[in-house]
C-alpha cells in the first residue's frame, strides 16, 4: 500500500491539472499572468478576396530569470496561433518569415515587446500562403512564442536553448470571422 501511495498522488495531481473551465487546459499562469498578454479576449478577421486578414496586439513579457532573446528578421520572428479542438491545441497558423538574421529582440528578465502581428490566412483549397490549416476558423485560439532563446548563441543553431511553453504562451482567446 505504501509504494501505491506516490502513484495515487501522481494520478490526482495529473488529473486536477488535466482542464480547466469550459474544457480549456490549465496553466501555471492564471489567465491575467500569461506571459503573452492579447491586447483583448477577441479579435475580427474580414474576408477578403483571397483569405481572412486581421491584426492581433500582443505583448510578451519575460516572467523568467533569464534574458529572453527573440530570433527576428526585422522585427518579425516565429510565433504560431494555435486553436483548440477535440484533441487539445492544434497548430492552426503561422507567420511567413523573412530569411534574414537581425540581432536579437532582447527582453530582460521583468520586460516586455509589444508586438502587432498582422494576421492573413488563405481560404482553405487556394494557393495563397499562409493559409489556415483548420476548416473552421472561428474558435479559441492561443499565440504560441517560437523563436524565444535562453543563452543565445549567435553561431547557432541551435540558438540557444527554448523556455519551456507555459513560458511562451497567452491565455486563450477568441477569434470570429466576418
Amino acid at each position: 500500500m505504501a509504494r501505491s501511495a506516490p502513484v495515487l498522488i501522481a494520478l490526482l495531481l495529473f488529473g486536477a491539472a488535466g482542464c480547466g473551465d469550459r474544457g480549456l487546459p490549465t496553466s501555471p499562469f492564471s489567465h491575467e499572468d500569461a506571459p503573452v498578454l492579447m491586447s483583448a479576449s477577441e479579435y475580427v478577421l474580414e474576408a477578403g478576396s483571397r483569405g481572412w486578414r486581421g491584426e492581433l496586439e500582443f505583448t510578451y513579457q519575460n516572467v523568467t530569470n533569464r534574458t529572453i532573446s527573440l530570433l527576428n528578421c526585422r522585427g518579425g520572428f516565429a510565433y504560431r496561433l494555435e486553436k483548440w479542438t477535440e484533441e487539445g491545441w492544434v497548430t492552426a497558423w503561422a507567420p511567413v518569415l523573412l530569411m534574414c538574421l537581425s540581432p536579437p529582440i532582447r527582453i530582460a528578465p521583468g520586460g516586455e515587446h509589444e508586438h502587432v502581428a498582422g494576421i492573413f490566412g488563405g481560404y482553405p483549397g487556394g494557393n495563397t500562403y499562409p493559409r489556415f490549416s483548420v476548416d473552421e476558423v472561428d474558435g479559441i485560439y492561443r499565440v504560441v512564442i517560437d523563436g524565444a532563446y535562453w543563452n543565445y548563441d549567435h553561431d547557432g543553431p541551435s540558438w540557444g536553448n527554448l523556455p519551456p511553453e507555459p513560458y511562451r504562451v497567452s491565455a486563450p482567446f477568441r477569434i470570429r470571422t466576418r
